[in-house]
């Protein structure tokens, strides 16, 4: 993961922070006619779009793009001159740029990725590569080709492609292949690639859901819940990013097979309906996630799939049931990062709770078998196999008041919340309020707090990080 980190985010950077002048109608996609077809993850970037929006001799001064432009000194000369000044360096910032990647399944790394750009004046590119003494064979022997410390390089009148991956013989060879792309066998006619090419958007990623759903293509679920391999095909996530003032908000829309999808409505509702900005204090509140699943969808999908077997079975030996679960919690979730005087982040989770006597019955349950100490008023601890309070090192805390299941590794904020006595409201919890109850799933987080938790968020020019997604029975 390192190598790719060091190589791809200066990449992005270059991507994020060229500057040109937008032309309206210009054909953006000249790269793309390059990437083969057995890629299932694109990230796409209107660089022409970006640079409309900001002006490339300020933002060489920011913050952020020092310390980019630093680390692509460190790791690689090449791509520090060609951050300095991309257009110089004989690319076309007048088109999409792209990072492409195969991924295998759900485990490990990709298998290779592939920066992949348009090339303006093939001869500068050169030049630049010669003024920093790498070695190259010219693309006036065919095509232009260099081999960088675990990274393969090619390029021609066209396009310029930069390659790793986890194979260093077999990179090469592939990398190489990008410029035999045809027509034919080329990701450019993939439908659904074309219809997200069609939308507005600064970065867009466009995923093939394939290798996330092998899993299902030979083992008994797949036949159990009744999909067949056309269902587990050309399933399509596409996201699509837009920079406004400071802020960068994305959307997501899936493309999934009506045999998926007639069960995939059942697992969500149609909007989250608890407020939780109520029942949660708002003081180091800064990131917050809640979602909307529907239990009862899920377990209808089980019965109808007859999926349900040993495990209901050990569970009606404890005297519960699958039911016990889905009717004790309504399925919606909020969770929330906090930092207070430590600097060091913890979270909080809250369950609303559905059927207050199903509630108890998963309560009594686990304080039988000796998961829980109760501490009295509502107080729980959790406790590991080994009969220790808490997991390993991080204890775990549960309060259960006012219908809601609250989960923390910090005693305090449960403190608070049991006494009532705590700020409510605040910038987090505001955001929150507009999003949640219009999607199934949203994520707000301040930037200046994340930045203090995790140094990669340092210098980023924008306000919040900001995502949600709508009911499936609402997507196109």
């Amino acid at each position: 993961m390192k190598m790719f980190k060091s190589y791809f985010l200066p990449l992005l950077a270059l991507v994020l922070l060229s500057t040109a002048c937008q032309t309206d109608n210009a054909e953006k996609t000249a790269a793309l006619r390059y990437i083969p077809d057995d890629i299932n993850s694109l990230l796409i970037i209107d660089v022409p779009d970006l640079m409309a929006k900001a002006d490339f001799e300020e933002i060489k001064e920011l913050d952020f793009y020092k310390k980019f432009l630093l680390s692509a000194a460190n790791e690689k000369p090449s791509i520090a001159r060609i951050l300095e000044d991309p257009a110089a360096s004989g690319l076309n910032i007048d088109e999409h740029f792209y990072l492409a990647m195969k991924v295998k399944s759900t485990n490990g790394a990709p298998e290779f990725a592939a920066f992949v750009a348009p090339v303006q004046d093939k001869d500068a590119l050169e030049q630049t590569l010669s003024a920093l003494d790498i070695q190259f064979v010219p693309a006036s022997q065919n095509f232009g080709h260099s081999t960088l410390n675990k990274a393969h390089m090619v390029w021609n009148d066209e396009v310029i492609v930069m390659g790793i991956g986890r194979e260093e013989e077999r990179i090469h060879d592939k990398i190489e292949s990008f410029l035999n792309t045809t027509p034919k066998n080329g990701l450019y006619k993939n439908k659904n690639l074309q219809k997200s090419l069609k939308r507005d958007f600064d970065m867009a990623h466009w995923l093939r859901l394939d290798p996330f759903l092998e899993g299902l293509n030979n083992d008994l679920l797949s036949a159990a819940v009744g999909l067949s391999q056309d269902d587990l095909t050309d399933n399509y996530l596409n996201s699509f990013m837009h920079f406004k003032e400071g802020e960068m908000e994305g959307e997501t829309f899936f493309q999934i097979k009506r045999g998926v999808t007639n069960d995939l409505q059942l697992f969500f509702k149609d909007k989250v309906k608890t407020n939780f900005g109520r029942y949660m204090p708002g003081e180091g509140l800064g990131l917050m996630m809640t979602a909307a699943m529907d239990l009862k969808g899920i377990n209808q999908i089980l019965i109808e799939k007859h999926v349900k077997g040993l495990g209901m079975q050990r569970l009606e030996e404890y005297g519960l049931s699958f039911e016990d679960f889905v009717r004790a919690f309504s399925g919606e979730v909020a969770i929330g990062a906090y930092s207070r005087e430590s600097g060091e982040a913890f979270p909080l989770v809250i369950l609303p709770v559905e059927k207050e006597k199903r509630f108890n019955t998963l309560l009594d349950f686990a304080l039988d078998k000796g998961l829980l100490i109760d501490e009295g008023k509502g107080r729980y601890v959790l406790r590991d196999d080994s009969g220790n309070r808490g997991f390993s090192n991080s204890p775990g805390y549960l309060l259960y008041k006012n219908d809601m299941l609250y989960l923390s590794d910090q005693r305090e904020i449960l403190d608070e919340i049991a006494s009532g006595d705590y700020e409510r409201g605040g910038a987090t919890i505001e955001r929150m309020s507009e999003l949640m109850t219009k999607n199934i799933f949203s994520v707000f987080g301040d930037i200046e707090w994340m930045s203090r938790i995790e140094d990669d968020f340092a210098d980023l020019p924008f306000a919040c990080l900001l995502y949600t997604s709508p009911s499936p029975r609402d997507r196109g």
